[in-house]
């Protein structure tokens, strides 16, 4: 029902947005220059340090995490969902791709590569390439020549000219056939030669062929010919071991009418192990509310893994709201993802190890809601020196131009590792030259970027990018603004030579009044008893620090590590894993809800469950869903993959921050007792002479910039004079007072006077100043407390002649 609902109101939001996007005028972009590396070509590297997939795995464990509030889609239903049907794809490399869920192939000028799946376990891709050699009739050559390759729907068409070479696909079988349109000017026998090129032995089988491999391999069924008037033949075929040599009788040939095919069909086969495993998801925020997407690693084999991308809303993926980033053969890992709001894009990056040399960064553009891809586009090449760990970052304003920023590290030398960064249009396209964040002779590496500039005006958007400095396990950040300008280069976050501080990760901006220019970077301090630090940021200005695990009342003593962070512009959430002492194999995974107000750091929801085992779960990605039009939103993705767990599982899932207000200092007995044992109903005041209690009740949204919070007093008697005031503090249990209880204690100030209409009254009415201005709350936000005195006159219960209501707790946020 939601993704029905979705569908049909998204198309008029978006139509509104992009109608709206030229009103948000930017000021002209600052594009970085192109500038020559500093530094002369770098030393080949030596074996193992270039940054493969097999270095990656052994420095970095797999990123990975569980949901506190609500879980996604399983790996199984998404796989099941992703590979029910052929994917054709034209990525850019000159060749068009096909995946199906046994196989991937590939065609090109050479003929076509087909790519059995053997499982995620398979140490490596087996391919076999089959490319048609010759063909003759009558022992006359046919000619042949390549003239194109071209697709429709699920079929696949290599045309030799007179020879039409076609695969058409299913998801678990690939049927090659040669396509005769006319009869060949010399009459005979038939023949077609294909060679054979895989490391899988070919042997006969039945009435076909097979080429067997440890992990399994691929069947080549026998080969029909089958005129236009639908007549077949079983033909017969042979292999001369690196070749195989299909014949058509002479007879069927002349008397068979044309078109004429022959068509041998391929399959995978496997052993065991089969299976798909999933690892590394990631995810960022869309332009509507609850949706957002995830880029996960497919693992195809031990030196390919691929990514695909899902739309989800609320958690439940979006039909037709998807496609595979990449499914070539070249390994794409370690996939990240962002939104542009402008031009409405997801773009995913990701590390390649390309066929030779060392690793490279690229990424994809996808329009969001829809499976269109824009090509696969470098990011960075392999010249500099191996390239690895990206990070991406978004921007969700409507607001033009805009982009995305890509970081990542350059290995220039086993001591040297740099920090670099580029500008990408919303397509993928790079902007300008590399922005080098930081290019000393230091070892810096595992750069994380903040999911957006955020929402707030141009002046103040800016990315946040934190690094590691590994010499001497420090912590560096860097501020770079919306159009590609560093603004604060690189500076120290965390450099006391007491501590040992790693892999930190910063967050989006906050967004409101008094809060440009405000972020938090969390980050591991120290490695076996560590707990998690989090720093509160004004620029590049340290303005407060906290540590995380003592605040959230984490277990004493046990390993907390590996943060992620993110913003939705009000508040901060923190995910991190918890390692259990005495067991290898579990670490679990938990968030913290967190707001700056009044100078400091408060924890608004502690230690939330996200994953507690059986297995470890480390990186837990975090994602707020805020857009210009909802600022705090409360709606954050989080994506992850239980590791070591077998055909461990890619996750997705939501967490819903806590409201900003509660109700609370009931006359119900519940937080201290009326003065004269005249106990409210639940949830009420306590009782005055006309009804069970005097009942406050919030609404509204209490942010210090978007503030339409109000309050709303019912229950009182019918026309009675009514105070709304506010305190800094709250009493628990609340205090006789009149013939009521007062909770809302502290500095006391008056909001408004009201008088009730039939026992009913509200803050603000028309014409009244909001309860932020009347409260006088500080644009950095602050807790505070509101109740309602009244006049209850009657004699009821004590000698005074009033009474109060319920109260109710606010959290002020920026």
């Amino acid at each position: 029902m939601r993704n029905a609902l979705l569908l049909s109101i998204l198309p008029l939001v978006l139509t509104a947005a992009a109608s709206g996007a030229g009103t948000d005028v930017r000021p002209a972009p600052r594009l970085p220059p192109f500038l020559p590396d500093v530094k002369p070509a770098p030393a080949p590297l030596e074996p193992g340090t270039a940054a493969p997939a097999a270095h990656l795995s052994a420095v970095v464990p797999a990123r990975d995490g569980h949901t506190g509030r609500g879980q996604g889609p399983s790996q199984e239903a998404l796989i099941d969902a992703w590979l029910s049907r052929v994917w054709i794809d034209e990525p850019g490399d000159g060749r068009t791709w096909a995946r199906g869920r046994t196989y991937k192939a590939s065609f090109g000028a050479e003929g076509a590569t087909y790519i059995p799946f053997l499982g995620s376990e398979a140490p490596r891709n087996f391919p076999v390439s089959v490319s048609l050699l010759e063909a003759s009739s009558g022992g006359a050559p046919i000619p042949l020549g390549f003239r194109a390759v071209s697709s429709s729907g699920t079929r696949v068409a290599i045309d030799h000219g007179a020879i039409r070479e076609v695969w058409h696909l299913e998801p678990d079988s690939a049927e090659q056939t040669f396509e005769f349109a006319t009869r060949p000017a010399v009459e005979g026998v038939l023949t077609l030669r294909l060679a054979i090129t895989s490391e899988l032995a070919l042997r006969p089988d039945g009435s076909g062929f097979a080429l067997d491999g440890e992990h399994g391999g691929v069947r080549i069924g026998g080969a029909t010919a089958i005129d236009a008037d639908g007549r077949r033949l079983e033909l017969a075929a042979r292999t001369d071991g690196a070749a195989l040599t299909i014949d058509v009788p002479a007879a069927f040939v002349a008397s068979a009418r044309f078109p004429l095919v022959v068509d041998p069909l391929y399959t995978t086969h496997t052993l065991d192990g089969f299976g798909y495993r999933t690892a590394n998801v990631d995810v960022a925020g869309g332009g509507f509310p609850g949706l957002f997407a995830a880029s996960y690693g497919v693992v195809y084999s031990q030196s390919d893994t691929d990514i695909y991308t899902q739309d989800l809303f609320y958690g439940a993926p979006v039909p037709g709201a998807g496609d595979w980033v990449d499914f070539t053969t070249l390994s794409w890992y370690d996939p990240q993802i962002a939104y542009n709001g402008d031009r409405d894009t997801y773009l995913t990056t990701a590390t390649v190890q390309p066929s030779s040399g060392n690793t490279e960064i690229w990424c994809r553009a996808r329009r969001t809601q829809t499976a269109n891809e824009f090509p696969q586009r470098l990011v960075q090449n392999n010249a500099g020196g191996a390239v690895a760990f990206s990070d991406v970052g978004g921007d969700p304003t409507l607001a033009s131009p805009s982009y995305f920023l890509a970081v990542w590290t350059r290995f220039y030398s086993t001591a040297d590792q740099d920090i670099h960064a580029q500008l990408l249009d919303p397509f993928g396209v790079r902007v300008g030259g590399v922005i080098y964040l930081e290019n000393s002779g230091a070892h810096d590496s595992f750069p994380r970027i903040s999911k957006s500039v955020g929402v707030s005006s141009p002046l103040y958007q800016q990315w946040n990018i934190a690094w590691q400095r590994d010499s001497s396990a420090d912590v560096l950040g860097a501020r770079v603004a919306w159009d590609g300008f560093v603004t604060h280069p690189a500076f120290g976050i965390a450099t006391s030579f007491l501590f040992d501080d790693f892999l930190p990760a910063p967050s989006t901006n906050l967004d409101g009044p008094g809060a440009s220019g405000i972020w938090m970077v969390a980050f591991q301090r120290g490695t076996t008893a560590s707990d998690i630090f989090v720093q509160v940021m004004h620029g590049s200005t340290t303005i407060g620090q906290a540590n995380l695990s003592n605040l959230n009342g984490d277990v004493a003593g046990w390993a907390q590590g590996v943060p992620r962070i993110d913003s939705n512009g009000r508040r901060f959430v923190v995910t991190y894993n918890e390692a259990v002492p005495g067991n290898p194999y579990q670490s679990n995974a938990y968030l913290s809800t967190l707001a700056w107000a009044e100078g400091a750091i408060r924890v608004d929801e502690a230690r939330v469950p996200i994953e507690t085992g059986p297995w470890s779960t480390y990186w837990v990605d975090v994602a707020g869903g805020r857009t210009p039009s909802t600022p705090g939103f409360g709606f954050y993705a989080l994506g992850w993959t239980p590791f070591l767990q077998p055909n461990s599982a890619a996750m997705c899932g939501a967490y819903y921050e806590p409201g900003t207000y509660e109700t609370f200092c009931a006359g119900d007995g519940t937080h201290g007792a009326c003065p004269c044992g005249n106990t409210g109903a639940p949830g009420a005041g306590c009782a005055n002479s006309v009804t069970s209690g005097g009942v406050l009740v919030p609404s509204g949204v209490s942010f210090v910039e978007y503030d339409s919070f109000a309050l709303d007093a019912s229950n009182l008697p019918s026309s009675t004079t009514c105070l709304f005031y506010q305190g800094t503090g709250a009493s628990a249990p609340g205090t006789a007072f009149g013939d009521g209880l007062r909770c809302a204690s502290g500095v006391v100030i008056r909001i408004g006077s009201k008088t009730a209409s039939g026992g009913n009254a509200t803050y603000p009415g028309p014409g009244d100043p909001a309860v932020s201005v009347r409260g006088s709350i500080p644009a950095g936000g602050a807790q505070r407390t509101y109740q309602v005195w009244y006049r209850n006159a009657a004699p009821f219960c004590t000698a005074a002649t009033f009474n109060t209501t319920n109260g109710v707790r606010v959290r002020w946020l920026l």
